[in-house]
């Protein structure tokens, strides 16, 4: 039997109450090319790494954190 794999996140999607502002911040602030809301990135490693509830890699009020990579 052939197995899939995954080998890597092919999106991140959240709510926000105004898309089309924040989208326009991502562009403006941190020159990302969106084109229909898609990016294409260079192949490259993704973490995807559970923390413990008291960890203080972020801020302890927070649920998640999305790291971007920068070439």
């Amino acid at each position: 039997m052939h197995m899939s794999y995954i080998d890597g996140i092919g999106g991140f999607l959240f709510r926000s109450k105004n898309p089309e502002e924040l989208k326009k911040w991502y562009v403006e602030t941190l020159g990302i090319v969106i084109t229909d809301y898609v990016r294409a990135q260079k192949a490259g490693p993704t973490v995807f790494q559970p923390t413990d509830q008291d960890s203080d890699t972020f801020d302890k009020d927070k649920s998640w954190m999305l790291n971007f990579r920068f070439c």
